[in-house]
């Protein structure tokens, strides 16, 4: 168990390890999310290939899942 003894930032944020876990600080708070499950994925499946269908077809550009 960690104390915390204020409030973090950004930097805190940035200075933690990239290992695939979703943080996130809201209001000086660390929040980490666990990965989303079976049925948010297939919802953002359905999504993206009803965007991605439609930027195609009008040839707007392209469509990504996140960024690097």
């Amino acid at each position: 168990m960690s104390v915390q003894l204020r409030p973090l930032t950004y930097e805190d944020l940035y200075a933690m390890p990239d290992d695939g876990l979703r943080r996130e600080i809201i209001g000086g708070e660390l929040i980490v999310n666990p990965a989303p499950g079976p049925g948010h994925q297939r919802v953002l499946r359905a999504l993206f290939r009803l965007i991605d269908d439609q930027v195609q077809r009008t040839s707007m550009g392209e469509v990504f899942f996140a960024r690097q």
